[in-house]
């Protein structure tokens, strides 16, 4: 067989084509034909993997869990505790983002540095958590536009820090 002659696709028999699996040599059309970082592969040879850093086993979730109630609680007090001695609204909105940033990390770091939908939002909880136990250390402005605003700051940059 010459290369110009055209080939039939072993899955859809109407169909000649001119390309051939990169591995197994079998006519392959472009219906069938998946792109790989190797060349040109049939449904057959071709294996998927999971990215191992997207696949998250659920005690590595449930131990970010545990650690990012803990940070809530510890989170919580300390944002209350800030918001009493330094009401000011600057300080708010960097120790939102600040607190964000540490809780993401903490908890990327108890996952052994996964990623996924599941870290983001125990990342996020666990921001949200500390800022309803910092509403009962420092009722006064709890639910206030600004203290709103810092929340989603530090959600925002909890969930981007296990994204």
């Amino acid at each position: 067989m010459s290369a110009s002659e055209s080939l039939v696709c072993r899955r859809h028999p109407a169909e000649r084509t001119y390309i051939r699996c990169g591995k197994c040599e079998e006519p392959v059309c472009p219906r069938c034909m998946v792109h790989t970082p190797v060349g040109v592969r049939c449904p057959n040879c071709v294996t998927y993997v999971k990215d191992p850093i997207y696949d998250v086993r659920t005690t590595v979730i449930l131990k970010a869990a545990l650690v990012g109630a803990g940070l809530a609680l510890l989170g919580g007090v300390a944002w209350g505790l800030i918001q009493l001695l330094l009401p000011f609204l600057f300080v708010r909105l960097l120790l939102a983002g600040v607190l964000g940033y540490a809780m993401g990390t903490v908890v990327g770091a108890s996952a052994n540095r996964k990623r996924g939908a599941a870290l983001q939002a125990i990342a996020g909880g666990s921001v949200l958590g500390a800022f309803l136990l910092a509403a009962f250390v420092a009722p006064f402005a709890a639910f206030s536009v600004y203290n709103l605003l810092a929340l989603i700051i530090g959600v925002v940059t909890a969930v981007s820090a296990v994204r």
